[in-house]
């Protein structure tokens, strides 16, 4: 793995934002075929609240309005490094520090860099998921991120990605995909999935306040990542 090559890993929850929160859970309603007031009146008791809990829950997965808690990541083959957003952190603030300590990683472990070649960003599904999810929240929230990094350029810039997904399946397209924890798998690499945590229970690990296990988790995928990539990158 090259010095500045930049495996990349994020960990996301839905919306904390109490209007929004409301907004999604009005718009659930029962199916058009519930006629009856009283089956209407059951649906709501039985499945009306899971409804709108799950519609929130799935905004973990929309830059828009999902937010980022966890970021982890490592150049080349230098140790993991990360950090975890607490309940006491804004948004804004927790990515201005994340953006801060990669670059001080960069100036510690990438020797001889020139200013005109751009790093190489490393990770699964990052140029679907990762890299759009943090150049929207970059933007939603004001913050700029160094920009010899390209993490907040336009996900349309693509070229200095390497997306072990796209890499592997030859697309990203959702009747296409193959998770990480898959290819760990197929390539014999430990998974960075436990049975205590893996990417659906982050936000409930974060209710609870469980930051270090989120970190740990997330480090976990960089580590994963990489290993996948190199795997890749040895036989292309």
């Amino acid at each position: 793995m090259r010095d500045f090559d930049l495996t990349l890993d994020i960990e996301t929850i839905p919306t904390t934002d109490k209007a929004v929160q409301e907004e999604i859970k009005n718009s659930i309603a029962p199916p058009g075929n519930y006629k009856s007031e009283e089956a209407i009146e059951k649906w709501w008791s039985t499945k009306g609240v899971t409804a709108a809990e799950d519609k929130v829950r799935k905004t973990a997965l929309d830059g828009s309005l999902g937010e980022v808690i966890t970021i982890a990541w490592a150049f080349g083959d230098n140790p993991v490094n990360g950090i975890q957003r607490t309940h006491k952190d804004s948004e804004g603030i927790f990515l201005t520090r994340a953006f801060s300590m990669i670059a001080d990683d960069m100036a510690t472990h990438v020797k001889n860099y020139e200013l005109d070649r751009r790093l190489r960003i490393i990770g699964h599904n990052i140029l679907k998921f990762d890299i759009p999810f943090l150049w929207k929240r970059c933007v939603i929230n004001e913050v700029f991120a160094p920009s010899i990094l390209s993490l907040c350029a336009s996900p349309r810039q693509n070229e200095f990605l390497f997306d072990t997904q796209v890499e592997w399946m030859g697309s990203n397209r959702v009747d296409n995909l193959i998770s990480c924890d898959k290819l760990c798998r197929i390539f014999k690499i430990d998974s960075p999935k436990t049975d205590k945590i893996d990417g659906s229970k982050v936000y409930d690990h974060w209710v609870q306040k469980k930051y270090d296990d989120i970190l740990a988790y997330c480090k976990r995928d960089v580590e994963a990542e990489r290993a996948v990539a190199e795997r890749i990158l040895n036989y292309a």
